[in-house]
């Protein structure tokens, strides 16, 4: 199986002016993106900052206010006696394992946990002691043991070391962070920067591109307008841009080929009116010199037949420019018909009348097969239907040899409800390739025998003629087998 590539659809200018202003949103968007990273990073160090480090900086003061009373009240509670004391140690020692509680909730380090780990643990080993010292409860204080533990200063003294180290943790911990949000805030103006350059540079370089295709491509148009206006009509070479450039190129191209085909048609048309025309001139001028210098000034029969042929000339002449105008007005569907309900058969013998004698001078054999029974009537306009006949037999007996035959038939088509005629001969025929050639007005073609063929108007009007009754006209032909000639009518 052969793969086949696929074809690169060039985009139109909104199509890259779209693509541009997505790719310049994109740039945007991972600008946001980057921001509002930047931005939650902030968020979450100044909540580390607040929540955290500061937090636990005002428990850990706390804490060290609130242990030197708790000892405070714990010995006075023993030495005095006071029961009041006990019920404030009590309070305050519950105040103080809260405070740590919540404190181990904030830390978030593993030296942090320690240090507090390691002041609880003081802190316990010396409140232990004074427990054991209170086994009783709230029980007169004379029946509590009375010595208090040896090392109760070096319990303190621990705790107090260990909470202070935590403080001094979160207050570098504070530090460090505010310069790290410090430095973040810092690199944002950078990150605008550097983007807003990137979308920019995007920018111009998208319209640049798009600007400097469209650019060369009309530069191109405009070259090739040039060229036109002297006479040029050469196709464009492959165009490279947007598709409505590439759009307009085509049209340019079709516009250059349908002008090459005016300017041939021009040469054409002048060489047919040149010839049409100088024929019949040229015989009218001489004859009338002739009769101008008394040549035949005796013989009357002479000057008879000199007046027979400037009349037929004129007519020759008038016939041509009619042609020519008729063919304009069915160029601009400007042509009139007569419609009405006619019988075919007696239109084509009419014209088999009038060019029989023109087959008999040629020993041309031009037979008419008799139609069927039930053959229809047509709705057509009698002598353009007649016009079309003429110029089909006509240019039979003009490609017919000596000797040959030409064939008129007409029969019926029930299945399409028209009628069809065809009209055959046996002379040089058309090379398939040209079928439809021979129907373009001033087409002339090489039928490979020596012979150029369709040098008139005939068949381009006779195209129209039957186009405009809703029929249609084509050739089939075979070279040097003779050509068939057939049309079709809508039945009635």
């Amino acid at each position: 199986m052969k793969l086949v590539p696929k074809q690169i659809v060039p985009l139109t200018i909104s199509g890259r002016l779209l693509l541009g202003s997505l790719v310049i949103l994109m740039l945007i968007v991972l600008f946001a993106g980057v921001v509002m990273i930047n931005i939650n990073s902030l968020r979450k160090v100044n909540r580390e900052i607040v929540d955290v480090n500061k937090t636990g900086i005002i428990i850990v003061e706390r804490l060290l206010n609130s242990f030197p009373a708790l000892v405070k009240a714990g010995e006075k509670c023993f030495v005095l006696g006071d029961m009041d004391y006990y019920g404030r140690f009590q309070m305050l020692k519950q105040t103080l394992f809260s405070d740590m509680d919540e404190l181990d909730r904030l830390l978030n380090t593993t030296e942090d946990r320690q240090l507090l780990g390691l002041a609880r643990s003081e802190c316990n080993l010396y409140l232990a002691a004074l427990e054991e010292l209170s086994i009783h409860g709230k029980k007169a204080i004379q029946d509590l043991p009375a010595p208090l533990p040896e090392d109760k200063e070096g319990c303190w003294a621990g705790t107090v070391s260990a909470l202070q180290q935590i403080k001094k943790l979160n207050e570098a911990a504070i530090t460090e962070k505010t310069i790290l949000f410090d430095r973040r805030i810092n690199r944002i103006p950078l990150i605008t920067l550097v983007v807003s350059l990137v979308v920019l540079v995007a920018g111009i370089s998208i319209l640049t591109v798009t600007t400097r295709s469209v650019t060369r491509s009309v530069l191109l148009l405009k070259d090739k307008t040039k060229e036109i206006a002297e006479g040029r009509f050469d196709r464009i070479d492959s165009l490279q841009g947007p598709i409505e450039i590439q759009d307009l190129a085509y049209h340019f191209d079709l516009m250059c080929q349908r002008l090459g085909e005016l300017d041939a048609l021009k040469a054409d048309f002048v060489s047919h009116v040149s010839h049409e025309l100088r024929t019949p001139l040229a015989a009218i001028k001489e004859a009338s010199a002739m009769l101008s210098n008394g040549v035949f000034a005796g013989d009357g029969k002479k000057q008879d037949e000199l007046h027979h042929l400037i009349r037929d000339e004129c007519d020759r002449l008038l016939n041509s420019v009619v042609r020519i105008l008729d063919y304009s007005k069915m160029e601009a569907s400007e042509m009139e018909y007569t419609i009405d309900s006619f019988s075919l058969p007696r239109v084509i013998q009419r014209s088999i009348l009038k060019l029989a004698p023109l087959c008999d001078t040629r020993n041309i054999d031009l037979e008419f097969i008799p139609p069927p029974q039930d053959l229809p009537l047509v709705l057509i306009d009698q002598d353009r239907i007649l016009e079309v006949m003429n110029n089909l037999i006509g240019n039979a007996i003009k490609y017919t040899p000596g000797h040959g035959k030409i064939t008129v038939t007409i029969a019926r088509e029930e299945t399409e409800k028209q009628v069809r005629v065809s009209v055959a001969d046996s002379g040089c025929g058309i090379a398939p390739e040209h079928l439809t050639e021979v129907f373009e007005k001033f087409k002339q073609i090489d039928n490979g025998v020596g012979t150029r063929m369709g040098s008139g108007l005939g068949l381009s009007i006779s195209k129209y003629i039957i186009k405009a009754h809703r029929g249609n006209l084509w050739a089939i032909s075979d070279l040097s087998q003779g050509t068939t000639m057939i049309f079709t009518l809508p039945a009635v």
